[in-house]
C-alpha cells in the first residue's frame, strides 16, 4: 500500500490514507500523505474479526463524510465490507480486489445461496463492482471470478509485488536468525504467517511427523486461532523437529524469511481464483524454493509452475509431501536451480507494478 500511494503522490495527486496500521520497510510513506488511523485488524477469532471489520467501516464512513467530501476513492477489499463503501458515499471510485469475499456468507452455518442475507450481500457487491470506474485484481483467475459479478465491467490484472531491497538472500553463515535459533546445518522448512482456521499449517505438522531426518527442521512463525491447537499437537506427537515461534519484528523479517531452504505457502480448498498469498512474493525475493499446498489449478500453483521454483501438492497427500522434502534436502543442485528461479521471478513482481494503478483519465 505504501508503494501504491507513493506512486500516486509522485504522479502529482494529493493523497490521504485511511488505515489501521503502517508498517514501513525500506520505503517510507511519502511525507505528503495525510494519514487517518482507524482500528487495527484483529484476527484472534471470527467474532473479533467481524467486530473489527464493522468498527473499521464505521470509522471510514465518518472520516469520508467529515474530512473528504467529494474525493475520489481508491478502495482495497480489506476489510471485506470495504468494496461496499461507495454504495453509501456517492462519488467516483476504483476497487482493488485483494481477496474475493462475495461468496463468503454462504460458508456460515444456517446460510446458503438462497438466504436473504446472502442475496443482499451478493447484489450489493454486483452493484459496487459494476459501477466502479476501474476494477483491479491480482491474478487472471481472480479476474475471471470477479467478472462473473461485474455486469460486463472488465477487471484489469496487476500482479502483486514485494520489496526486493528490503528482502534479499542472506547466506546462512551470516544470518543472525539462524544463529539465534541454532539452525546451523539444518534444512529449514519454513512457514511464516497466520495460523488460523484455514491456514492449513496443521498439514505441515503431520508431514513433520513423517519426516524422520535429524537435519530437517520445520519452523512455524506466526499467530492465530489455531496456534494453541498446533502447539498441543506438536507436544502430543513428541516432535523435536518442529520449532514454533511468535510473529517476528519487521526488522527480523528479512533474516527469518531468508533462513528458508524450503518455504511453505498454503491456500485453503475452494480459494482458487479468489485469493493469492502475498507471502509467495516475499519468498521469491529471498530466493527461497517454494512448497505449495493448494489445489493444482489454483493461481498459486500456476505461478509456481511458471516460475519453476517449487512444487505444488494437494495438502492431503502428506506422505508424498514428506518424501518430496526428504528428496529435496538431499539434492542441493535442484535446490540451487529453484533458488535462482525464485530470484528471477521476483524481478517481475516489483514496486514498478504500483504505477499501473494510476489512471490519469479518471483520477
Amino acid at each position: 500500500m505504501i508503494d501504491l500511494i507513493n506512486a500516486h503522490v509522485e504522479a502529482g495527486y494529493s493523497c490521504s490514507l485511511i488505515t489501521g496500521r503502517i508498517v514501513e520497510r525500506s520505503t517510507p510513506l511519502h511525507p505528503k500523505v495525510r494519514v487517518n488511523k482507524i482500528i487495527k485488524y484483529r484476527r484472534s477469532n471470527i467474532p473479533i474479526r467481524i467486530l473489527t471489520w464493522l468498527l473499521a467501516m464505521l470509522q471510514i464512513f465518518f472520516i469520508l463524510w467529515l474530512r473528504y467530501p467529494g474525493c475520489y476513492l481508491f478502495i482495497v477489499s480489506n476489510p471485506p465490507f470495504a468494496p461496499l463503501i461507495p454504495l453509501a458515499c456517492k462519488r467516483p471510485y476504483s476497487l482493488l480486489i485483494y481477496d474475493l469475499y462475495i461468496e463468503l456468507p454462504e460458508k456460515f452455518p444456517l446460510l446458503n445461496s438462497k438466504s436473504l442475507i446472502v442475496k443482499i450481500w451478493k447484489n450489493a457487491h454486483i452493484k459496487a463492482f459494476s459501477e466502479a470506474e476501474k476494477l483491479f485484481t491480482l491474478t487472471e483467475g481472480m479476474s475471471v471470478n470477479i467478472e462473473k459479478y461485474s455486469r460486463g465491467k472488465k477487471c484489469e490484472v496487476v500482479p502483486l509485488w514485494t520489496d526486493n531491497e528490503f528482502l534479499k538472500p542472506i547466506p546462512s553463515t551470516k544470518n543472525p536468525f539462524i544463529n539465534e535459533h541454532h539452525l546451523q546445518g539444518k534444512f529449514v522448512v519454513l512457514y511464516s504467517g497466520n495460523i488460523g482456521q484455514s491456514s492449513g499449517v496443521e498439514y505441515l505438522v503431520e508431514v513433520a511427523s513423517m519426516t524422520k531426518s535429524d537435519h530437517i527442521i520445520f519452523v512455524i512463525i506466526g499467530a492465530g486461532s489455531r496456534k494453541q491447537d498446533l502447539k498441543r499437537r506438536i507436544e502430543k506427537l513428541g516432535l523435536r523437529n518442529c520449532l514454533l515461534l511468535p510473529w517476528q519484528d519487521v526488522d527480523v523479517l528479512p533474516h527469518s524469511l531468508a533462513s528458508a531452504d524450503l518455504a511453505v505457502v498454503t491456500l485453503p480448498p475452494g480459494s482458487s481464483g479468489k485469493a493469492i498469498p502475498s507471502k509467495l512474493f516475499n519468498y521469491m525475493s529471498v530466493g527461497a524454493p517454494v512448497l505449495c499446498l493448494a489445489e493444482p489449478e489454483s493461481d498459486l500453483s500456476i505461478i509456481i509452475r511458471k516460475a519453476k521454483n517449487g512444487q505444488c501438492f494437494n495438502p492431503e497427500d502428506k506422505e508424498i509431501i514428506a518424501r518430496y522434502i526428504l528428496w529435496l534436502s538431499s539434492n542441493p543442485e535442484v535446490l540451487k536451480e529453484m533458488h535462482e528461479n525464485s530470484l528471477t521471478a521476483s524481478r517481475y513482481y516489483t514496486k514498478v507494478n504500483a504505477r499501473r494503478f494510476i489512471q490519469s483519465d479518471t483520477l
